[in-house]
Protein backbone atom coordinates (compact mmCIF):
# COMPACT_ATOMS: atom_id res chain seq x y z
CA UNK A 1 0.00 0.00 0.00
CA UNK A 2 1.44 3.40 -0.53
CA UNK A 3 0.86 5.98 1.50
CA UNK A 4 1.19 10.19 0.27
CA UNK A 5 2.16 12.38 3.18
CA UNK A 6 2.66 15.70 3.42
CA UNK A 7 4.56 18.06 4.66
CA UNK A 8 6.93 21.56 5.27
CA UNK A 9 9.94 20.90 2.89
CA UNK A 10 10.67 21.00 -0.92
CA UNK A 11 8.45 20.22 -3.23
CA UNK A 12 7.87 17.00 -5.02
CA UNK A 13 4.60 17.19 -6.69
CA UNK A 14 3.12 19.31 -9.49
CA UNK A 15 2.30 22.78 -7.82
CA UNK A 16 -0.13 25.82 -8.76
CA UNK A 17 0.12 29.23 -7.05
CA UNK A 18 1.56 29.10 -3.23
CA UNK A 19 0.59 27.01 -1.57
CA UNK A 20 -0.66 26.58 2.09
CA UNK A 21 2.37 25.50 4.70
CA UNK A 22 1.41 23.25 7.23
CA UNK A 23 3.41 24.43 9.77
CA UNK A 24 6.63 25.42 10.67
CA UNK A 25 6.57 28.67 9.18
CA UNK A 26 8.37 31.76 10.40
CA UNK A 27 6.21 34.77 11.86
CA UNK A 28 6.70 37.02 8.57
CA UNK A 29 5.24 34.26 6.54
CA UNK A 30 2.59 33.44 9.05
CA UNK A 31 1.36 37.34 8.27
CA UNK A 32 1.53 36.49 4.28
CA UNK A 33 -1.56 34.08 3.86
CA UNK A 34 -1.02 32.05 1.06
CA UNK A 35 -3.95 31.02 -1.00
CA UNK A 36 -4.81 27.67 -1.34
CA UNK A 37 -3.75 25.69 -5.87
CA UNK A 38 -6.53 23.12 -6.84
CA UNK A 39 -6.85 21.29 -10.14
CA UNK A 40 -10.58 20.52 -10.94
CA UNK A 41 -12.41 19.41 -13.89
CA UNK A 42 -14.82 21.29 -15.76
CA UNK A 43 -18.28 19.92 -13.70
CA UNK A 44 -16.60 20.55 -10.42
CA UNK A 45 -18.54 23.91 -9.74
CA UNK A 46 -21.77 22.54 -11.60
CA UNK A 47 -21.81 19.59 -9.34
CA UNK A 48 -21.24 21.80 -6.36
CA UNK A 49 -23.70 24.03 -7.42
CA UNK A 50 -21.66 26.81 -7.22
CA UNK A 51 -22.57 30.21 -9.50
CA UNK A 52 -19.88 32.65 -9.78
CA UNK A 53 -20.19 36.44 -8.80
CA UNK A 54 -18.47 37.83 -12.19
CA UNK A 55 -17.38 36.13 -14.79
CA UNK A 56 -17.96 32.21 -15.43
CA UNK A 57 -16.64 29.29 -13.83
CA UNK A 58 -14.94 26.08 -15.72
CA UNK A 59 -17.53 23.75 -17.63
CA UNK A 60 -16.72 20.54 -19.64
CA UNK A 61 -15.13 22.50 -22.68
CA UNK A 62 -12.27 23.55 -20.61
CA UNK A 63 -10.96 20.24 -20.28
CA UNK A 64 -10.62 19.58 -23.58
CA UNK A 65 -6.57 19.84 -24.69
CA UNK A 66 -6.17 22.62 -26.71
CA UNK A 67 -9.22 24.67 -25.46
CA UNK A 68 -7.03 27.97 -25.00
CA UNK A 69 -5.30 29.55 -22.21
CA UNK A 70 -5.47 27.38 -18.57
CA UNK A 71 -7.55 29.67 -16.91
CA UNK A 72 -8.07 29.99 -12.96
CA UNK A 73 -11.29 30.86 -10.85
CA UNK A 74 -10.61 32.61 -8.22
CA UNK A 75 -12.31 32.75 -4.19
CA UNK A 76 -14.35 36.00 -3.48
CA UNK A 77 -11.27 36.42 -0.55
CA UNK A 78 -8.39 36.15 -2.80
CA UNK A 79 -10.37 38.74 -5.35
CA UNK A 80 -10.92 41.26 -2.84
CA UNK A 81 -7.21 40.70 -0.92
CA UNK A 82 -4.90 40.40 -3.72
CA UNK A 83 -7.23 41.68 -6.77
CA UNK A 84 -8.41 44.77 -4.59
CA UNK A 85 -11.53 43.25 -5.88
CA UNK A 86 -11.54 45.45 -9.01
CA UNK A 87 -13.51 44.22 -11.58
CA UNK A 88 -10.90 44.69 -14.43
CA UNK A 89 -8.96 41.16 -12.91
CA UNK A 90 -11.52 39.24 -14.76
CA UNK A 91 -10.45 38.35 -18.06
CA UNK A 92 -6.74 39.19 -17.04
CA UNK A 93 -3.53 37.08 -17.07
CA UNK A 94 -2.55 35.94 -13.47
CA UNK A 95 0.41 34.81 -12.47
CA UNK A 96 0.48 31.49 -9.97
CA UNK A 97 4.27 31.35 -8.01
CA UNK A 98 5.75 32.10 -11.47
CA UNK A 99 6.05 29.20 -12.07
CA UNK A 100 3.79 26.51 -14.15
CA UNK A 101 3.16 22.29 -14.29
CA UNK A 102 3.41 22.91 -17.91
CA UNK A 103 6.03 24.44 -20.10
CA UNK A 104 6.93 24.12 -24.03
CA UNK A 105 10.12 22.65 -24.82
CA UNK A 106 12.16 21.69 -27.39
CA UNK A 107 15.48 19.22 -28.45
CA UNK A 108 18.87 21.99 -27.94
CA UNK A 109 19.94 22.67 -31.34
CA UNK A 110 16.84 22.14 -32.73
CA UNK A 111 15.39 25.76 -32.47
CA UNK A 112 12.43 26.85 -30.52
CA UNK A 113 10.22 26.69 -33.79
CA UNK A 114 9.94 22.73 -32.96
CA UNK A 115 8.58 23.19 -29.76
CA UNK A 116 6.16 20.68 -27.70
CA UNK A 117 4.22 21.25 -24.60
CA UNK A 118 5.20 19.11 -21.58
CA UNK A 119 4.41 17.95 -17.90
CA UNK A 120 6.65 18.75 -15.25
CA UNK A 121 6.75 17.54 -12.05
CA UNK A 122 9.36 17.71 -8.97
CA UNK A 123 10.46 14.57 -7.36
CA UNK A 124 13.02 13.00 -4.89
CA UNK A 125 15.06 10.04 -5.11
CA UNK A 126 13.27 6.49 -4.73
CA UNK A 127 10.31 8.12 -5.93
CA UNK A 128 10.18 5.93 -8.91
CA UNK A 129 11.04 2.79 -6.93
CA UNK A 130 8.10 3.38 -4.32
CA UNK A 131 5.44 4.02 -7.04
CA UNK A 132 6.83 1.24 -9.26
CA UNK A 133 7.43 2.97 -12.25
CA UNK A 134 9.96 1.28 -14.59
CA UNK A 135 13.28 2.94 -14.92
CA UNK A 136 14.19 1.76 -19.08
CA UNK A 137 17.69 3.11 -18.84
CA UNK A 138 19.80 5.47 -17.23
CA UNK A 139 19.53 6.41 -13.67
CA UNK A 140 17.43 7.68 -10.95
CA UNK A 141 18.50 10.94 -9.02
CA UNK A 142 21.09 10.37 -6.40
CA UNK A 143 23.71 12.55 -4.59
CA UNK A 144 25.32 14.07 -7.76
CA UNK A 145 22.06 16.32 -8.56
CA UNK A 146 22.87 19.21 -7.02
CA UNK A 147 21.72 22.70 -7.16
CA UNK A 148 25.31 23.24 -8.30
CA UNK A 149 25.52 20.57 -10.66
CA UNK A 150 23.98 20.67 -14.60
CA UNK A 151 20.38 20.53 -14.01
CA UNK A 152 18.80 16.75 -15.21
CA UNK A 153 15.75 15.15 -16.05
CA UNK A 154 14.07 11.54 -16.14
CA UNK A 155 11.32 11.66 -18.97
CA UNK A 156 9.12 8.94 -19.93
CA UNK A 157 8.46 7.50 -23.25
CA UNK A 158 5.98 9.37 -24.61
CA UNK A 159 8.14 12.64 -24.11
CA UNK A 160 11.06 10.99 -25.67
CA UNK A 161 9.17 9.60 -28.85
CA UNK A 162 7.87 13.01 -29.34
CA UNK A 163 11.16 14.49 -29.79
CA UNK A 164 12.11 12.15 -31.78
CA UNK A 165 14.93 10.62 -29.20
CA UNK A 166 13.30 6.67 -28.76
CA UNK A 167 13.98 4.43 -28.06
CA UNK A 168 17.23 5.36 -25.65
CA UNK A 169 17.31 9.53 -25.16
CA UNK A 170 19.59 9.06 -22.18
CA UNK A 171 22.59 12.10 -22.64
CA UNK A 172 20.93 14.30 -24.95
CA UNK A 173 19.34 17.63 -23.72
CA UNK A 174 16.39 19.82 -24.49
CA UNK A 175 15.03 22.98 -23.83
CA UNK A 176 12.31 24.37 -21.78
CA UNK A 177 10.86 27.92 -22.29
CA UNK A 178 11.81 31.17 -19.62
CA UNK A 179 9.19 31.58 -17.31
CA UNK A 180 8.25 34.43 -15.19
CA UNK A 181 10.64 33.02 -12.04
CA UNK A 182 13.39 31.10 -14.43
CA UNK A 183 15.20 31.16 -17.62
CA UNK A 184 15.21 29.60 -20.41
CA UNK A 185 16.90 26.05 -19.07
CA UNK A 186 18.71 23.33 -20.85
CA UNK A 187 18.42 19.91 -19.03
CA UNK A 188 20.35 16.70 -19.64
CA UNK A 189 18.15 13.60 -19.77
CA UNK A 190 19.21 11.02 -17.12
CA UNK A 191 16.82 8.47 -17.18
CA UNK A 192 13.75 7.12 -19.02
CA UNK A 193 10.65 5.55 -17.55
CA UNK A 194 7.81 4.01 -18.72
CA UNK A 195 4.46 6.37 -19.28
CA UNK A 196 2.39 6.21 -16.88
CA UNK A 197 -1.04 8.34 -16.07
CA UNK A 198 -0.54 11.55 -14.48
CA UNK A 199 -4.00 13.50 -13.52
CA UNK A 200 -6.46 9.75 -13.83
CA UNK A 201 -6.86 6.67 -15.16
CA UNK A 202 -8.93 7.27 -18.43
CA UNK A 203 -6.56 10.11 -20.18
CA UNK A 204 -3.98 9.69 -22.67
CA UNK A 205 -0.47 9.06 -21.81
CA UNK A 206 0.95 12.70 -21.32
CA UNK A 207 4.04 13.74 -22.15
CA UNK A 208 5.99 14.27 -17.97
CA UNK A 209 9.67 15.62 -17.68
CA UNK A 210 10.64 14.93 -14.14
CA UNK A 211 13.04 17.40 -12.31
CA UNK A 212 15.12 16.42 -9.14
CA UNK A 213 14.12 18.45 -5.91
CA UNK A 214 17.40 18.67 -4.75
CA UNK A 215 18.31 20.92 -8.05
CA UNK A 216 15.07 23.28 -6.97
CA UNK A 217 16.76 26.75 -6.00
CA UNK A 218 13.35 27.95 -4.66
CA UNK A 219 11.45 24.64 -3.20
CA UNK A 220 7.79 25.65 -2.07
CA UNK A 221 7.39 25.56 1.85
CA UNK A 222 5.50 22.10 2.05
CA UNK A 223 6.33 18.77 0.59
CA UNK A 224 4.40 15.70 -0.73
CA UNK A 225 6.41 11.94 0.78
CA UNK A 226 4.98 8.58 -1.27
CA UNK A 227 5.76 5.96 1.82
CA UNK A 228 5.16 2.13 0.28
CA UNK A 229 4.59 -0.04 3.09
CA UNK A 230 2.42 -3.31 4.41
CA UNK A 231 0.95 -3.37 7.33
CA UNK A 232 -1.79 -1.34 9.82
CA UNK A 233 -2.75 1.84 7.80
CA UNK A 234 -3.16 3.44 11.46
CA UNK A 235 0.19 1.47 12.66
CA UNK A 236 2.22 3.70 10.00
CA UNK A 237 0.84 7.07 10.07
CA UNK A 238 1.21 6.91 13.98
CA UNK A 239 5.25 5.84 13.52
CA UNK A 240 5.71 8.57 10.69
CA UNK A 241 3.60 11.53 13.25
CA UNK A 242 6.16 10.29 15.68
CA UNK A 243 8.96 10.41 13.89
CA UNK A 244 8.26 14.26 12.51
CA UNK A 245 7.46 15.40 16.37
CA UNK A 246 11.01 14.31 17.34
CA UNK A 247 12.12 17.05 14.36
CA UNK A 248 9.69 19.70 15.18
CA UNK A 249 6.31 19.42 17.56
CA UNK A 250 5.49 22.60 14.96
CA UNK A 251 5.28 20.70 12.04
CA UNK A 252 1.59 19.29 11.01
CA UNK A 253 1.10 16.34 8.30
CA UNK A 254 -1.85 15.10 6.12
CA UNK A 255 -2.02 11.32 5.71
CA UNK A 256 -4.00 9.96 2.33
CA UNK A 257 -3.97 6.30 1.53
CA UNK A 258 -3.05 6.16 -2.33
CA UNK A 259 -5.20 3.41 -3.09
CA UNK A 260 -8.40 5.25 -1.91
CA UNK A 261 -7.49 8.12 -4.28
CA UNK A 262 -7.60 5.72 -7.14
CA UNK A 263 -10.83 4.02 -5.60
CA UNK A 264 -12.51 7.64 -5.89
CA UNK A 265 -11.25 8.11 -9.43
CA UNK A 266 -12.60 5.29 -10.59
CA UNK A 267 -15.79 5.01 -8.45
CA UNK A 268 -17.79 6.12 -12.01
CA UNK A 269 -16.67 2.89 -13.07
CA UNK A 270 -17.09 0.70 -10.40
CA UNK A 271 -20.53 2.31 -10.14
CA UNK A 272 -21.42 1.19 -13.82
CA UNK A 273 -19.66 -2.03 -13.41
CA UNK A 274 -22.15 -2.68 -10.55
CA UNK A 275 -25.05 -1.59 -12.36
CA UNK A 276 -23.95 -3.29 -15.17
CA UNK A 277 -23.76 -6.97 -13.26
CA UNK A 278 -26.68 -6.27 -11.82
CA UNK A 279 -28.80 -5.69 -14.35
CA UNK A 280 -26.74 -8.39 -16.81
CA UNK A 281 -27.83 -11.01 -14.06
CA UNK A 282 -31.18 -9.55 -14.02
CA UNK A 283 -31.57 -10.28 -17.72
CA UNK A 284 -29.87 -13.64 -17.73
CA UNK A 285 -32.43 -14.97 -15.32
CA UNK A 286 -35.76 -13.29 -17.35
CA UNK A 287 -33.75 -14.95 -20.33
CA UNK A 288 -33.71 -18.32 -18.70
CA UNK A 289 -36.83 -18.04 -17.10
CA UNK A 290 -38.41 -17.08 -21.15
CA UNK A 291 -36.19 -19.79 -22.85
CA UNK A 292 -37.45 -22.60 -19.82
CA UNK A 293 -41.48 -21.61 -21.06
CA UNK A 294 -40.61 -21.75 -24.61
CA UNK A 295 -38.54 -25.35 -24.71
CA UNK A 296 -41.59 -26.28 -21.89
CA UNK A 297 -44.48 -25.42 -24.98
CA UNK A 298 -42.48 -27.19 -28.16
CA UNK A 299 -42.36 -29.98 -26.07
CA UNK A 300 -45.78 -30.19 -25.33
CA UNK A 301 -46.78 -29.35 -29.17
CA UNK A 302 -44.28 -32.17 -30.23
CA UNK A 303 -45.70 -34.56 -27.69
CA UNK A 304 -46.81 -37.14 -30.67
CA UNK A 305 -43.79 -36.62 -32.68
CA UNK A 306 -41.81 -37.67 -29.61
CA UNK A 307 -43.77 -40.81 -29.13
CA UNK A 308 -43.41 -41.75 -32.81
CA UNK A 309 -39.74 -41.46 -32.49
CA UNK A 310 -39.63 -43.31 -29.45
CA UNK A 311 -41.64 -45.88 -31.28
CA UNK A 312 -39.93 -46.43 -34.06
CA UNK A 313 -36.61 -47.01 -31.60
CA UNK A 314 -34.80 -43.82 -30.88
CA UNK A 315 -33.26 -43.51 -27.20
CA UNK A 316 -33.83 -41.29 -24.65
CA UNK A 317 -30.44 -39.53 -25.63
CA UNK A 318 -32.15 -38.98 -29.30
CA UNK A 319 -34.59 -37.21 -27.58
CA UNK A 320 -32.70 -35.51 -25.33
CA UNK A 321 -30.50 -34.30 -28.61
CA UNK A 322 -33.61 -33.19 -30.50
CA UNK A 323 -34.94 -30.72 -27.72
CA UNK A 324 -31.00 -29.70 -27.28
CA UNK A 325 -31.08 -28.89 -30.77
CA UNK A 326 -33.76 -26.92 -31.34
CA UNK A 327 -33.01 -24.61 -28.14
CA UNK A 328 -29.37 -24.20 -29.80
CA UNK A 329 -31.00 -22.87 -32.80
CA UNK A 330 -32.71 -20.26 -30.78
CA UNK A 331 -29.03 -19.60 -29.07
CA UNK A 332 -27.32 -18.84 -32.54
CA UNK A 333 -29.86 -16.53 -33.89
CA UNK A 334 -29.97 -14.73 -30.53
CA UNK A 335 -26.18 -14.46 -30.14
CA UNK A 336 -25.81 -13.52 -33.51
CA UNK A 337 -28.18 -10.51 -33.19
CA UNK A 338 -26.95 -10.05 -29.50
CA UNK A 339 -23.52 -9.59 -30.54
CA UNK A 340 -24.75 -6.75 -33.55
CA UNK A 341 -26.38 -4.88 -30.38
CA UNK A 342 -23.74 -5.19 -28.00
CA UNK A 343 -20.82 -3.43 -30.39
CA UNK A 344 -23.56 -0.89 -31.19
CA UNK A 345 -24.50 -0.29 -27.88
CA UNK A 346 -20.66 -0.70 -27.02
CA UNK A 347 -19.78 2.18 -29.39
CA UNK A 348 -22.41 4.31 -27.87
CA UNK A 349 -21.01 3.90 -24.31
CA UNK A 350 -17.48 3.74 -25.54
CA UNK A 351 -16.77 6.74 -23.03
CA UNK A 352 -17.65 4.81 -20.06
CA UNK A 353 -14.95 1.82 -20.78
CA UNK A 354 -11.78 2.01 -19.07
CA UNK A 355 -9.23 -0.27 -20.59
CA UNK A 356 -12.06 -2.28 -22.89
CA UNK A 357 -12.90 -1.87 -26.27
CA UNK A 358 -16.35 -2.71 -27.80
CA UNK A 359 -15.15 -5.36 -30.13
CA UNK A 360 -13.08 -7.30 -27.37
CA UNK A 361 -13.17 -10.65 -28.81
CA UNK A 362 -12.41 -12.18 -25.05
CA UNK A 363 -15.35 -10.44 -23.81
CA UNK A 364 -17.98 -11.01 -26.37
CA UNK A 365 -16.64 -14.79 -25.82
CA UNK A 366 -16.96 -14.86 -22.81
CA UNK A 367 -20.65 -13.63 -23.00
CA UNK A 368 -21.38 -16.08 -25.40
CA UNK A 369 -20.36 -18.92 -23.25
CA UNK A 370 -22.21 -17.73 -20.45
CA UNK A 371 -25.65 -17.70 -22.43
CA UNK A 372 -24.90 -20.62 -23.90
CA UNK A 373 -24.31 -22.29 -20.32
CA UNK A 374 -28.15 -20.64 -19.83
CA UNK A 375 -29.21 -22.12 -22.52
CA UNK A 376 -28.22 -25.46 -21.93
CA UNK A 377 -29.54 -25.39 -18.06
CA UNK A 378 -32.70 -23.87 -19.22
CA UNK A 379 -33.34 -26.42 -22.17
CA UNK A 380 -32.31 -29.16 -19.53
CA UNK A 381 -35.49 -29.97 -17.67
CA UNK A 382 -37.74 -29.60 -20.73
CA UNK A 383 -35.58 -32.33 -22.80
CA UNK A 384 -35.21 -34.59 -19.70
CA UNK A 385 -39.23 -34.89 -19.00
CA UNK A 386 -39.08 -35.50 -22.92
CA UNK A 387 -37.14 -38.25 -22.79
CA UNK A 388 -39.12 -39.70 -19.83
CA UNK A 389 -42.40 -40.21 -22.18
CA UNK A 390 -44.11 -43.48 -22.69
CA UNK A 391 -44.26 -44.08 -26.23
CA UNK A 392 -48.04 -45.12 -26.43
CA UNK A 393 -49.06 -42.25 -24.08
CA UNK A 394 -47.41 -39.88 -26.19
CA UNK A 395 -49.15 -41.47 -28.81
CA UNK A 396 -52.20 -40.61 -27.43
CA UNK A 397 -52.03 -37.27 -26.78
CA UNK A 398 -54.09 -34.63 -28.46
Amino acid sequence: MALSVRAPASRTGSNVGNLDAFGGRSDAEARTPKPWGLFVSGDFFRELGVQPIMGRVFTTADDRKGCGLPGAVVSYTFWQRELGGNAVAIGRKLTLNGASVTNNVWLDGAGSNSKMDSNFDWIGGGYLKTMGMTLLAGRDFDGRDATSSPPVAIVNQSFARKLGLSPNPVGKRFRREATPSQPETVFEIAGLVKDTKYFNLREEFRRIAFLSTTQDADPDPFAQFMVNFNGPLADVTSRIRNAVKEVSPSIVVDYRAFDETIREGLLRERLMATLSGFFGTLAALIAAVGLYGVMSYLVVRRTNEIGIRMAVGASRGNIVGLVLQEAAKLLIVGLAVGAVLAIAAGYAAGSLLFGLRPTDAGILGMAATLLAAVTIAASSLPAWRASRLEPMTALREE
